[in-house]
Formats: C-alpha cells, sequence, structure tokens
C-alpha cells in the first residue's frame, strides 16, 4: 500500500478514536486545572480587596469605642496566627487524606469485567457448546439406529413370492422364478436392490442427512465468503489503482509546510505538559509562599498605636472627669454659699404657687424609666469629642439623611400588576394519541359510536351556561 494512503487512514483513524473516546486524561486534568486555578486566583483577589479596604478603614479610625474588658478584646496576632496555623494544617492534612483515598480508590477500583468472570463465562459457553454438541450426536444417534432398525425390519421381512397372501403377483412377478432359476446368486441382489431403494425412499422422505446439510450450508458460506472477499478485493485493487493514478490533488508541499508526524506531536505534547506542569508548580509554589509571608489585617506597630491613643484619650478622660467633679464641687460650695445667705422663712414667709408639683419618683413604674445605659450612651454621645470625631460626623450625617427622607405615605408606588396565569397545557398520554388517531380515521367517523360522542357534544355545546341558568330564591 502507498505510504501516502497509510499515512492518511492512520490520521483518519486516530482523529475518528479521539471523537468517540473524548480527550485523555492529562488534557481533562490540564482543563481542571487550569478552571481551578482562575477560581482560586478570582477568590485571592477578592479577597485581598476585603483585607485592603478593612486596613485602610482600620488606619482611617484605628480605635473609636470605648474601653473594652479582658473578656471581649479580640485575640492577638500571635493567637490569630497560631489558630491560622492550625488549622491551615488541618485542612492539608484533611486534603491529603482526601487525595489519598481518591487516588487509592482510583488505583485499585475493580475493572467492568473481572478475569476470573471473563474465564467463567468461556467455560461456560464450552460447557453449554459441548452439551450441544452432545445433544447433536445423541439425536443423530437416535436417527441412525431408528434407520437402522427399519432397514433391518425391511431386510428380514418376508417377500411377497414368499408370502403365500401375494399368490397373483403381475406379470414382472412371474417373471422372478425364472430369474431366481436362473441367477443362485438372485437372494443377494435382491436384498441389494431392496436396500436401494429403501434407502432411496427413506431419504426422499425423510430429507438428507445432518452432516450433508452441512456440508450443503458450509458450500454455500463458502462461495458466499468467496464472492465477498472478491468484492471488497476488487474495491481494494481499484481503490489502489485510483490513489496510484492520483496520489495527491494538492501541490507539493515544502518541508516548512509538511504536517508533523504523530512522533513529533508526541514529543510536543510531551513537553507542553512538562512545561505546564512547570509552569503550575511555580504558580503553586508562589501562591503557597504569597499565603505564608501575606502581612496580617492589622501590624503590631498598629496596634501598639492604637493603644498609645486609647491611653491618651483615657488620660483626656480621666483629665475631663477631674474638672467636672471640681467645677461640681465649686457648684455646690456656692449653693451652699447662697443657702447660707438666702433669707429665713420668718423673714420671707410668702411661698411661690407652683402650677404643677414635682411627680414622686417613686411611683414611677421601672419599666418606662430610662436603663443606666442608654443615659451613659447618651451622655456619651453628647460629648464634644464625640461629635468632633469621624464617626460622630458620620452619624450626623445618617440622621440629616433619615431626617429629610420622605415619609412612607409621601412615596407614590404604582399599582401592582397582576397576571393571568394560563391555564396549564393538558396532559396527553400515550394513549390519549392512540385513541386521538384512531378518531381521525376514516372508518372511525362512520361507526354508530361516533354518531353518538358527536350528539353527546352537540348536546354538551348547547346547553345553557351556569351564568345564564336563573334559580328560584331559597325558601327558608
Amino acid at each position: 500500500m502507498d505510504p501516502n494512503i497509510k499515512a492518511q487512514m492512520n490520521d483518519r483513524i486516530r482523529k475518528v478514536i479521539k471523537e468517540r473516546t473524548g480527550p485523555s486524561f492529562d488534557e481533562r486534568v490540564a482543563v481542571a486545572a487550569s478552571k481551578r486555578q482562575k477560581e482560586t486566583k478570582k477568590t485571592e483577589d477578592a479577597q485581598k480587596e476585603v483585607i485592603e479596604a478593612a486596613i485602610a478603614r482600620a488606619k482611617a479610625r484605628p480605635c473609636e469605642s470605648a474601653t473594652r474588658s479582658k473578656e471581649l478584646i479580640p485575640p492577638s496576632i500571635e493567637e490569630w496566627g497560631k489558630d491560622h496555623a492550625r488549622i491551615r494544617r488541618t485542612n492539608e492534612a484533611a486534603y491529603a487524606k482526601a487525595d489519598a483515598e481518591r487516588k487509592w480508590r482510583m488505583d485499585n477500583r475493580e475493572p467492568l469485567f473481572k478475569l476470573s468472570e471473563v474465564a467463567a463465562a468461556f467455560d461456560m459457553q464450552n460447557q453449554r457448546k459441548r452439551e450441544n454438541m452432545a445433544f447433536l450426536q445423541d439425536q443423530e444417534n437416535k436417527q441412525w439406529d431408528h434407520l437402522r432398525e427399519l432397514q433391518e425390519r425391511v431386510l428380514h421381512r418376508p417377500l411377497l413370492i414368499e408370502d403365500p397372501s401375494g399368490a397373483g403377483g403381475s406379470g414382472h412377478q412371474a417373471e422372478e422364478p425364472e430369474e431366481k432359476d436362473n441367477d443362485p446368486n438372485w437372494k443377494a441382489k435382491f436384498q441389494a436392490k431392496m436396500t436401494k431403494r429403501i434407502q432411496q425412499t427413506i431419504k426422499e422422505r425423510s430429507g438428507p442427512s445432518f452432516e450433508e446439510r452441512v456440508q450443503v450450508r458450509a458450500s454455500k458460506f463458502r462461495k458466499e465468503a468467496k464472492a465477498t472477499r472478491d468484492t471488497q478485493l476488487k474495491v481494494i485493487e481499484a481503490a489502489i489503482t485510483r490513489a496510484k493514478a492520483r496520489p495527491t490533488e494538492s501541490p507539493f508541499r515544502t518541508k516548512e509546510e509538511t504536517p508533523p508526524s504523530i512522533e513529533e506531536w508526541a514529543k510536543k505534547h510531551k513537553q507542553t505538559r512538562a512545561d505546564n506542569e512547570a509552569m503550575y508548580a511555580e504558580e503553586y509554589a508562589q501562591r503557597k509562599y504569597r499565603m505564608d509571608t501575606r502581612e496580617p489585617l492589622f501590624r503590631v506597630s498598629e496596634v501598639q498605636a492604637a493603644f498609645e491613643m486609647q491611653n491618651k484619650r483615657q488620660l483626656e478622660n480621666k483629665r475631663k472627669l477631674r474638672k467636672m467633679e471640681q467645677d461640681r464641687w465649686n457648684m455646690l460650695q456656692s449653693m451652699q454659699q447662697r443657702v447660707v445667705h438666702r433669707p429665713l422663712l420668718v423673714e420671707h414667709f410668702e411661698r411661690p404657687v407652683h402650677a404643677k408639683s414635682e411627680p414622686e419618683l417613686r411611683l414611677i413604674p421601672n419599666h418606662t424609666k430610662p436603663m443606666n445605659k442608654d443615659i451613659s450612651i447618651k451622655k456619651c454621645v453628647s460629648q464634644p469629642w464625640f461629635l468632633e470625631s469621624a464617626w460622630g460626623k458620620e452619624v450626623a450625617t445618617f440622621k440629616e439623611r433619615m431626617d429629610n427622607r420622605p415619609k412612607l405615605h409621601e412615596i407614590a408606588y404604582p399599582p401592582k400588576e397582576i397576571k393571568e396565569k394560563p391555564p396549564p397545557a393538558k396532559f396527553v398520554t400515550p394513549l390519549d394519541k392512540r385513541l386521538e388517531e384512531v378518531m381521525k380515521q376514516p372508518w372511525f367517523g362512520r361507526t354508530q359510536w361516533a354518531s353518538e360522542v358527536q350528539n353527546i357534544k352537540q348536546r354538551q355545546d348547547d346547553r345553557p351556561k351556569l351564568h345564564e341558568i336563573s334559580y328560584p330564591p331559597k325558601e327558608r
């Protein structure tokens, strides 16, 4: 065969096999790895943006909350690092265990058909063949025994010339005594003649034997196989002749335009796979390095600066509290001075008339009184240091937007459109389809049942609707 035709046939066979079996395991692994890398990079970018936004917010507002107790203090950077390292080791161990289990299942998975099952199937097939051959041989032996028994019965039965009941024979029978008198071996000849005649009669009535039928079928199959082989040889020879007459219809290609061979494709694929594996390993190492050496959300210097700022705010608050306490003591002293110097009742006995007396605090229920925590919060948020802070300004902005937003009763809502739900489609079963096809036949339209159905349908169409029927008033 021409090498070009052979190469084209090999390429076509490989292409068909690849289309039917799909990509290889390495190609599927490469596609899945690239997909996972894209998802990992996307997640990493999103987390990096969240971390950068959190760091920016932390730098802008390092700490604006009040002093927290020891139970409410978040864990330190070292504790977060230890916890993260422990979780990472646990996840790596779990991932390694899952990968090992998956690899073990892939390496030890059972085939579709075990060797023992295939061997048992072949043994069972051979056993069935032996049993079938034994059954056929037994049947053939029985037939031959039956034929031999018939032959023996025919041979040993009395002849017509020996049977006294057949005395009145034909002219041919009358000639046999003369043949008997003339030929001393007439009995052996007559038995051979009768045997041949019996065999011919049995063959005509029971048909050819098993071996004869097998030979006939075998000769027929050999003729058909030979005809098919000759036809295929002619087709192949014609194809080879056409290929030799026109080895190629395209112009001669140079070495640069010649497509690479299977071996070259294999080398190129091997090199590409090695490059991809090296690139994936490098990316994995870089990603692991970035994960191992990434900066925490809050640096030690930033945390120390936050603690220093908190301490400064505490000192400033203590100073303000001391000043407030001093102002209160001064106010009390001034009140005491005013009380001492105010006139006595004997000197000024007219009492002021109040329109409304002060309520009794003990009579006010506790659930209507403001809580101490609310009072403290209200007091803290009314301080100048809170109002001047970034969070205080943002809260004021929120409050201004909330006060200026439109009221609910001022918002105009469009009327809700309620779409009518279409009726569900009729569920048609295979029996309904068969009935519909049968009812469309001409012979069905001529039947009495079809006319009855048409009358029933006409009565249903002509009856009054429910909303058109007038009912008498109900008697109570």
